[in-house]
């Protein structure tokens, strides 16, 4: 079905090493073979025919690599087969397939569409018990290139890059078949647009000073954006990008220099790694939660430079007291001393469990409490993906009819595993 799904399917590619993977099994079923040891087969067998791809694929073998695809799929094997085997340990020497002098691959930008045949992409389903399936196939190329044909009687998908996508249509409606869902894309005017589009952006002038935030949750990135922030990097707790992420993002920037705010405090050392290898100035704002970065923000000054803006950021967010309320993975103790439960839900407030209940609500109005709510201006909170609506705005009026002194400043973060991510100032 993958060779199928592919108009010029090559060898020495993801599909090569599927097959050779899929062959493995049924030699393992044929042989009877025990699960961890028809697993380990199966992995071994995948490895061996991604070592196998250059011989099969010139380019590979032209630049001594092997194929990332298939590459990545015998480590997904290897780490499924691990799993189920509850193997621990590293999985197989990744840089072993790498060692070498491979020569540096040359890429270059090129315009997919300049100078092409065809105007039109066009996509559509076709619906139909009797369509002429070979014949369709054959008519597809008469009309232009790109042409694919994939599915089963009665249901077919058809795409093909063509100057008259009314005569493709045309085929298939006077072939007893009815069509829907279709797309025609005028490629040409694609690509224009794209072009002018890239020469825009590079035209334009670049501003002193840039930001790049991480963040987890469009609602988050899409504050920090409002705020000012260019590039946000899609990150935080248990999954912290890595300093070559940031220092792309860094490089995206329009701007004499820039700023980094890794909003956790796993992903701070990162962040300055980054910026020491950047080659313009860079330097980072070491905040350790996104409602940090909303005060750092509001502590910028496009007058100021870069040393001044990172001073003055830093002593914007200085007073912010951050909350984080989140469900326990495992038995534990508070910053008290007092039982965790796995499950139970507990509120953190600037690094420490300060409280631990059984419900959201009430562990945020715990966490409050610690975090002396009473003596503050503003409360800035941030419901998570698994918070509804109705529950957000019930804890609002709650937390309202606590603290009638409290300016509430309430959005969706829709952040993972933090049902609420909260500050007060």
């Amino acid at each position: 079905v993958a060779f199928q799904a592919v108009r010029k399917p090559v060898e020495g590619t993801i599909l090569t090493v599927l097959r050779d993977s899929a062959a493995a099994a049924k030699f393992a079923r044929k042989k009877k073979l025990g699960t961890d040891e028809a697993l380990a087969h199966v992995v071994e067998e995948a490895y061996a025919s991604v070592q196998r791809t250059p011989d099969l694929l010139p380019v590979l073998k032209e630049n001594g690599v092997v194929d990332a695809g298939g590459f990545g799929l015998a480590i997904f094997f290897d780490a499924f087969a691990s799993a189920l085997m509850g193997k621990e340990g590293p999985m197989v020497d990744e840089l072993a397939f790498a060692r070498g002098t491979a020569p540096k691959v040359e890429i270059e930008q090129i315009n997919d569409w300049e100078g092409s045949a065809y105007r039109y992409c066009t996509e559509f389903l076709v619906h139909s018990d009797t369509v002429d399936e070979e014949a369709a196939k054959e008519f597809l190329p008469t009309m232009g290139d790109c042409d694919l044909m994939v599915g089963m009687h009665p249901n077919f998908k058809v795409h093909v890059h063509s100057n008259r996508p009314d005569q493709v249509l045309g085929w298939f409606l006077t072939h007893d078949a009815q069509i829907s869902e279709v797309h025609i894309h005028n490629m040409q005017q694609q690509s224009a647009a794209r072009t002018d589009a890239l020469a825009a952006e590079q035209e334009a002038s670049a501003k002193p000073l840039g930001f790049v935030a991480v963040a987890a949750g469009e609602g988050n990135a899409k504050i920090l954006k409002s705020l000012g922030v260019d590039v946000v990097v899609s990150g935080g707790q248990t999954m912290n990008p890595s300093t070559k992420d940031l220092l792309d993002a860094a490089g995206e920037v329009n701007a004499d220099a820039v700023i980094i705010l890794p909003n956790n405090k796993n992903i701070i050392m990162a962040a300055q790694t980054a910026c020491d290898l950047a080659e313009f100035p860079c330097a980072v704002v070491p905040t350790k939660s996104v409602p940090e970065a909303f005060a750092a923000l509001f502590g910028f000054d496009e007058d100021a430079s870069l040393e001044e803006n990172v001073e003055s950021m830093t002593e914007a967010y200085d007073e912010v007291k951050t909350g984080e309320v989140t469900t326990a993975i495992k038995d534990s103790k508070d910053a008290h001393d007092n039982p965790i439960k796995e499950g139970d839900v507990i509120g953190i407030a600037d690094g420490a469990i300060e409280a631990v209940g059984s419900s959201t609500e009430d562990v945020v109005m715990s966490l409050l409490d610690t975090m002396d709510a009473a003596d503050a201006d503003t409360l800035t909170i941030l419901a998570g993906e698994d918070l509804d609506e109705d529950a957000f705005n019930a804890l609002i009026e709650r937390i309202e009819g606590a603290y009638d002194d409290l300016e509430i400043d309430a959005h969706r973060g829709d952040q993972p595993l933090y049902p609420v991510v909260m500050s007060v100032e």
